[in-house]
């Protein structure tokens, strides 16, 4: 037995000794299951939604290792015989025997999946994948392990289908985006004043090609003065970072981190990203968007070139993309809409899509479109 393996097995034994016999129960109806504190607030509107139904809904934030054992975050029912898996599958079973949901939802494929479906199975509950991208065909994204995935649209389901070696048989319903309600809506704006640059979270296997496209849209900004930059981080980037490319240009400035989408592009003629899916929010309310990346490195993996201009990978090509689409607004406001039908099969009805199907679900009816990803 290598280390690694001894390891897994001590831990989880000392979780299964450690893990409670009794919990308290908080029952609900549909538990959502968030990584970070952040997605509660992106998945309010679709909460609000679910609850108009009647249906009693809950959101947890899942808490670390450390954590879970100083709060005993653990329940000794288990699913599984495999030492090595007694710490996730004692913290599943904890937060089930806690919540005692019928529907578990995540927004991420996540490594509690596996663990999430068993222990549902068991309760008679089903588990619940909402997508907040498009899928990619991407060894990454192999596994397909809960009972449901609602996906946006027909690029996810095409990517999904390619992917060779996947895990798992679901059924996968296309319904747009959980982030998209009735009044994301906004008429076309080709006098608007300001870009906006929806920029990126920095993993450590792109940071320096990010931080070297950024640095092309600061000296864009700073060599012209026709519009005024608009930078709206992602959710989850340190801003320092990206605060200190811009530093000391007058044109630049920062959109409020509790700013909404619709409220930043409102003044906005287009927008720009390295690989953003804010550049679906931007095509839905008729913004224009030109992609900057000064590499071959992540090909144009959600068709942006395809619809719009080609990357710029200059600030003196990036001054060319914007000539060009502002000379040629009309078409590019056709293109997005082509880009949008491509990715979403659903727009500003998507919340209420995903709470019917949701409740449909609830019901153990399955009353809508949906395809088995391996038939």
């Amino acid at each position: 037995m290598n280390l690694r393996k001894l390891t897994h097995s001590l831990c989880g034994l000392v979780c299964l000794i450690w893990a409670r016999r009794h919990v308290e129960k908080k029952s609900c109806d549909i538990l959502f299951l968030h990584l970070w504190d952040g997605e509660i607030q992106r998945v309010s509107n679709l909460s609000k939604s679910l609850c108009k139904t009647g249906l009693l809904v809950k959101h947890v934030v899942m808490d670390g290792f450390y954590k879970v054992l100083l709060k005993r975050l653990l329940y000794s029912f288990k699913s599984t015989e495999n030492w090595e898996e007694w710490y996730p599958d004692l913290y599943v079973s904890y937060l089930i025997e806690k919540y005692n949901p019928k529907i578990v939802v995540t927004l991420d494929s996540g490594k509690y999946a596996k663990y999430l479906k068993q222990h549902m199975e068991l309760s008679g509950g089903y588990t619940l994948n909402l997508a907040h991208g498009v899928l990619v065909n991407s060894p990454l994204f192999v596994n397909y392990l809960y009972h449901y995935y609602f996906i946006f649209g027909q690029s996810s389901l095409d990517a999904a289908k390619m992917q060779i070696n996947r895990m798992g048989n679901p059924k996968i319903s296309l319904t747009g985006s959980y982030l998209i309600d009735r009044d994301f809506i906004l008429p076309p704006n080709i006098h608007g004043k300001k870009v906006v640059f929806f920029s990126t979270w920095l993993p450590a296997e792109h940071k320096e090609l990010l931080l070297r496209n950024y640095s092309i849209i600061a000296q864009w900004a700073q060599n012209q003065s026709k519009f005024q930059l608009v930078i709206k981080h992602h959710p989850r980037e340190n801003p320092e970072i990206i605060r200190q490319i811009f530093n000391g240009i007058d044109n630049v400035e920062f959109a409020s981190h509790d700013t909404d989408m619709k409220e930043i592009l409102e003044d906005a003629v287009m927008a720009i990203v390295c690989w953003s899916c804010a550049s679906f929010e931007a095509a839905m309310l008729n913004r224009p968007v030109i992609v900057v990346n000064d590499s071959d490195e992540m090909t144009d993996i959600i068709e942006l070139e395809k619809y719009f201009l080609p990357r710029a990978r200059t600030s003196s090509e990036l001054q060319q993309r914007i000539e060009q689409t502002m000379d040629n607004y009309d078409d590019m406001l056709i293109r997005a809409k082509g880009f949008v039908k491509r990715h979403m099969e659903y727009t500003t009805d998507s919340i209420d899509v995903i709470t019917n199907r949701i409740c449909s679900i609830y019901n153990d009816k399955d009353d809508f479109d949906y395809i088995k990803l391996n038939d």
